[in-house]
């Protein structure tokens, strides 16, 4: 055992020697070889970069280290698509992961822990959904002071949680997915809708909250909408339309209504793949067609689960 771990260190050294072989095809070869290895190989490779002496070698390493994290990545996401789909938090850690790939779990969930158990010293089950509200954004926005940043609204760190959480600002979309994820903790029924550049909160009644996630024709059991954008406002069905209206959305010619998916809640897998979408898109309009491609490899695995 000893000779072959011993075999298997001299091979790995010979591989990484070759990182800055001229020929294409060698460092091609070389790069698959490490990249089969996995993360195990990530702290040589790091301590490879820091002795490099020219460019090229240090963004070869940097290129393999990004492609090992991405397999892993998404490794990971299968398990969570095959286990638990619906685990909100789980699925936008994943997606957080593609940008800050050190990120720790344990972190991001503490830290919503932390704002769940200040709101759980206020509410209780006896508080109408009005009230319920007001008691989360008075802590969300008052206390732990998240705000929205209209100035980065579609820059790409906007749109991810651990970003938010240590700056306290964020877009609608981040700042929804943690309002949602709050919620949840404390049994809350909020829910998000997708709605054009702008991602909004409904609160549902609770007793029909399931059948509305499959039925969008059940919108009416929708109580009100909350925009996490902007401390929370509470407005209608109504109000939503005359967004709608701004944007020139078009009515359905024959009933002369919207379609029904501006206003009903998605499940938590659906929100995922709106986050995903929404990123790619910021991708695609900076030009970085790279970070495109992969985050539109990780949206169709989820669609398609």
């Amino acid at each position: 055992m000893e000779k072959k771990q011993n075999k298997d260190s001299k091979q790995l050294k010979a591989l990484i020697t070759l990182l800055d072989d001229p020929d294409n095809e060698v460092f091609h070869h070389v790069s698959q070889e490490l990249r089969s290895i996995g993360q195990d190989i990530i702290p040589t490779l790091e301590n490879k970069w820091e002795d490099a002496d020219n460019k090229i070698l240090q963004n070869r390493i940097e290129e393999l280290i990004h492609d090992i994290q991405f397999d892993d990545l998404l490794k990971e996401i299968d398990f969570w698509l095959k286990n638990e789909p619906n685990n909100l938090i789980q699925g936008i850690y994943l997606i957080n992961k593609y940008l800050y790939p050190g990120i720790d779990f344990a972190y991001i969930k503490s830290k919503i822990e932390i704002i769940q158990q200040d709101i759980s010293l206020e509410i209780n089950e006896y508080l109408t959904p009005i009230e319920k509200v007001k008691i989360l954004n008075h802590i969300i926005y008052s206390i732990h002071k998240f705000q929205g940043d209209p100035d980065n609204f579609n820059h790409p760190r906007s749109f991810f949680i651990s970003n938010l959480i240590d700056s306290k600002k964020g877009n609608s979309t981040s700042l929804g997915i943690l309002y949602i994820l709050v919620a949840s903790q404390l049994n809350i029924p909020i829910y998000g809708v997708n709605l054009p550049h702008h991602f909004i909160i409904a609160y549902v009644d609770s007793d029909d909250q399931n059948l509305l996630l499959f039925d969008q024709e059940q919108e009416e059991k929708v109580l009100f909408y909350i925009n996490p954008f902007n401390e929370g406002a509470i407005f209608t069905k109504k109000e939503i339309g005359i967004y709608l209206e701004k944007l020139n959305i078009q009515k359905d010619p024959q009933t002369g209504d919207f379609d029904e998916r501006y206003f009903a809640p998605i499940d938590h897998k659906k929100i995922t793949e709106v986050l995903l979408s929404q990123l790619i898109i910021t991708y695609q309009s900076r030009g970085d067609k790279d970070k495109m491609e992969e985050l539109e490899i990780i949206l169709n695995k989820i669609k398609n689960n």
